[in-house]
Order: C-alpha cells, then sequence, then structure tokens
C-alpha cells in the first residue's frame, strides 16, 4: 500500500515531518507521485539545515558480521539548491540554517524575497564571502519582521547591514557576527537625550526609533570591535543584553568599566565573553592612574546577576581583590574563567569559596600564585564543580585528595604541568579516601607533563573509571 496514495494528507505530513530535508529529499526519488506530494506541501520545508548531517553506514566486522556507524557528510549549498527549497516552503519557510555555504552568492539569496519567505524566524548564513552588503541591507527590510536569531559569522558584512538589522528586525533577540572583519562601532546606533541616530547621520537627525530587544550579541574575533561599541551596545540595549561576547577583539577592561556603567540600573547580564583581549592597554600614565583595576572593580559591582564571565589571557590585572569583589556580588556565579591571572591566589579562591558555593565551572590554570591550600578550601566550599582546570598550579597530592573526598560531581579535571603532583594524587582523585572519590562522574582526565607520573597509573585508571573516560596523558620530553 502506497501510503501517500492512502491515507490522508494531514496524516502523511506529521508522518514525513520526522524526517530531515536530506532524508525528504531521498524519499522524492521513490516516485512521481511522491515527488509531487512532497514537492506541494511546503510546510515539511519550513526548516531548513544544510552544511553538515550524519549519514549512517554499514561496515563490516573482523569476524564477518555487520555494524551500523554514523559518520558526518558535508552539502555545500549553491544557489540553485536555495532557490528549489525557497520556492517549495515560500512563507512557510521558519528556519534556514546554513553551517557553511562557500558557494551562495546574491543570486540565491535573493530568492528569499522572490519566493515570499516571509516568516523567517531564524536565519544563519555562516562562512559565505560572496554575498554583497548591498543584496543584504536590502533584503533584510523585505524579511526581516520576524527575525529573531541572525547568525553571519564570518562573512563579509558590513556596517549598513547590521543598521538595517536595528531598523526592521523588532524581533531580533540573538545576533551573531563572529569572525566579521568589517564590522565597527559604526554598526551601533547612538542613544542621545533626543533619540536614536546612526554613524551617517547628523546629530539634528536623531529620531524616537524603536530598537529590538536584543538578548545576545556575539562579536568575537571581530578585529574593530573596541570600547566604543562596547559603550555604544551598553547605551542601546543594555535593558535586555544577557550575553555579550568581545572576545579576541580591540575591546579592553575599560570596556567592562562601560558595561558595569550601563547596568547599574539594568541588571540583565549574565553571560560575558572577553577572552585574550587587551590587558595592556593602560600603559604610563593610565596605568599609574589604576584605570584599569577601578574599571575592573567598578565591574564587578555593577553586574550581580552575572552567571558566566571569561576574562582571561596573560595579565597582572585580574587580583584576587577583583575576584573577591565580584564573587561578594555575584553570588550566582555558575562559570568563571581567569586562566593566566599571575595575581590570583589564595585569597581569590577562598572568596569564591565562601561566596560562590553554587560554582559549576571553573578555570584558573596559569595563575601561579594557587596552592594548594587555597585549592582544598575552593573544593570544600563549591562542592558541586563539574569542570575544573589546575594546569599549571603549584599544588600537591593533599589538593588531589580533598578534589576526590568532597567533589561528587566532577566530570572533567586538568592537571596538566602540575609537576609536583604524583600517582598516589591521580589514585586519590578517582577513589578518594572512601574508595569512591570521582569514579562515576569522572569523563575526562587529563594530566599532560606531570613528570612525576608514570603510565601505569594510565592502566589503573582506565580499569576504574568509565568506558567511555578520556584519559590524557604525555610523558617524557614535550
Amino acid at each position: 500500500m502506497d501510503p501517500v496514495e492512502r491515507l490522508p494528507n494531514d496524516i502523511s505530513i506529521a508522518i514525513f515531518r520526522h524526517l530531515s530535508i536530506h532524508e525528504l529529499a531521498e524519499c522524492m526519488l521513490v516516485s512521481r507521485r511522491w515527488y509531487y506530494a512532497l514537492d506541494g506541501w511546503a510546510v515539511l520545508w519550513k526548516n531548513i539545515d544544510m552544511g553538515f548531517h550524519h549519514v549512517g553506514v554499514q561496515k563490516t566486522n573482523a569476524d564477518g558480521s555487520e555494524r551500523e556507524e554514523t559518520t558526518v557528510k558535508m552539502q555545500l549549498l549553491q544557489d540553485q539548491h536555495l532557490k528549489v527549497l525557497a520556492r517549495r516552503a515560500g512563507p512557510a519557510l521558519a528556519r534556514i540554517a546554513l553551517f557553511f555555504a562557500p558557494l551562495l552568492s546574491d543570486d540565491g539569496l535573493q530568492t528569499l524575497a522572490v519566493f515570499g519567505c516571509t516568516n523567517i524566524r531564524h536565519l544563519e548564513v555562516r562562512a559565505s564571502n560572496r554575498i554583497s552588503n548591498a543584496v543584504l541591507g536590502a533584503l533584510i527590510p523585505k524579511i526581516g519582521a520576524h527575525l529573531e536569531v541572525v547568525a553571519l559569522s564570518t562573512t563579509d558584512i558590513a556596517d549598513y547591514a547590521v543598521q538595517s538589522l536595528w531598523l526592521s528586525s523588532p524581533r531580533l533577540r540573538q545576533l551573531d557576527l563572529s569572525h566579521c572583519r568589517y564590522i565597527t562601532c559604526d554598526a551601533f546606533p547612538v542613544v542621545g537625550a533626543a533619540g536614536i541616530r546612526f554613524c551617517h547621520e547628523a546629530a539634528a537627525d536623531q529620531q524616537r526609533r524603536t530598537l529590538p530587544g536584543l538578548q545576545s550579541l556575539t562579536l568575537r574575533c571581530c578585529p574593530q570591535i573596541d570600547d566604543r561599541s562596547v559603550r555604544r551596545i551598553t547605551a542601546a540595549f543594555g535593558g535586555t543584553l544577557q550575553h555579550i561576547d568581545v572576545s579576541l577583539t580591540r575591546t579592553t577592561v575599560l570596556g567592562l568599566g562601560a558595561l558595569a556603567m550601563g547596568q547599574r540600573a539594568k541588571t540583565e547580564l549574565r553571560d560575558v565573553g572577553m577572552r585574550d583581549i587587551d590587558f595592556g592597554m593602560a600603559a604610563g600614565a593610565r596605568r599609574e592612574a589604576g584605570l584599569e583595576g577601578r574599571s575592573l572593580l567598578m565591574f564587578a559591582t555593577g553586574v550581580p546577576q552575572l552567571a558566566r564571565l571569561a576574562l582571561c589571557g596573560e595579565n597582572d590585572t585580574v587580583t584576587d581583590e577583583f575576584v573577591a569583589a565580584l564573587a561578594r556580588q555575584c553570588a550566582g556565579l555558575q562559570v568563571l574563567d581567569i586562566h593566566d591571572s599571575l595575581r590570583v591566589g589564595d585569597d581569590g579562591l577562598r572568596a569564591l569559596a565562601q561566596q560562590c558555593s553554587g560554582l559549576r565551572d571553573l578555570n584558573v590554570s596559569g595563575c601561579m600564585e594557587c596552592t594548594t591550600s587555597g585549592v582544598i578550601e575552593l573544593v570544600r566550599g563549591c562542592v558541586d564543580l563539574e569542570e575544573l582546570d589546575l594546569s599549571g598550579l603549584r599544588i600537591e597530592d593533599a589538593a588531589l585528595s580533598a578534589i576526590g573526598d568532597h567533589l561528587r560531581r566532577l566530570s572533567r579535571l586538568s592537571l596538566d604541568l602540575c609537576w609536583r603532583i604524583t600517582q598516589a594524587g591521580i589514585r586519590a582523585v578517582v577513589e578518594g579516601s572512601n574508595g569512591l572519590g570521582c569514579v562515576f562522574t569522572l569523563t575526562e582526565l587529563s594530566f599532560v607533563q606531570c613528570s612525576r607520573v608514570d603510565e601505569s597509573v594510565v592502566d589503573w585508571c582506565r580499569q576504574r573509571l568509565k568506558p567511555e573516560a578520556i584519559i590524557r596523558c604525555r610523558f617524557g620530553d614535550v
């Protein structure tokens, strides 16, 4: 019995909606009836995910039996593919995610407007340098009324197209522009007493415009983003912004102060990513004036709802004083990455243990002032830690014994370059003093270049940890 012929359309559609776009394409090859039926049911094509997909592959074992393995295949979307998909979906198209689209050009993208795809809520086009800003700027006003999530990372999008998003997408909540080299501070509106204007407009042109309630903004690896950009972002979206990532940009620690100033009366910000930012900006008189330290302390007291913070990279600016202030004001902190902060030591770890008992993920690798006593107090106070990176610290086996006795949820532990720990310490992490330790929860354990640990402990760990646990080790010279 042919289900497409015998079953009512609504039942057939309910069945086919469980298939991916690649499986639907294969079903269209079954027969002419299936082809025209599936081609006409626009609702089946409302979610377009292209780029990578999982495929089951049959392989033969040594004993002749067969097994199925899953492999990842890449589908490079071309203009003609998008034209066909846009025609089939039409106004029903709600999500288009092109994770890797180097072959997509203006001709393909323009078909979204040609076929009336005006109800798109999720637009994601990554790794494409053949789309012009002129086309993007003209397309967004036509399809942007319902956009909520937009990701245009690793494209050549520039300020003009971003401005179109602010004006044409009132529902926009999440924007990812990472690795976009042409984005500058002029992409963001200037908020004044008389209204809102953009860089190409005169001060007298300020208007009472409405901006979207942006909640998440990713500008990672945008080389022209700086502190001015952060100030404009905070002024325009500070009331709703919950996540911002300006890692690997020209933003400095003064940008953190700008975030805090904008957030004092607006406490929504929960996730800040500033990995490998410029900690050396305050040279000479600025460093003497202590602007860096004051900016950090201002930030620590200005974002009490903060749950995630990545403020890392080799520096002597992030200090115990900052960590203590952060812990006092942000008791709900769950993820903290301050690796390579040369002036963070045991006092900072004690502050986290006393104030941030709900901490789940902590990275203090390279914080050379942290010692065994600080780690012991940390794990006694933060018993819910699930991920902990202590690489490069001068800790001893006593710290590992405390980890095994107190951290019952630990899944990932990194001890690379901890040259003072021994095999007894590794065993203490796994078994603890009562024979349990982290044996049931640990899924990743790394002790690369620990000179006092040899290969015998690797086999010992594999016998006790879960079969899927990952053990990273390397001995001898680098």
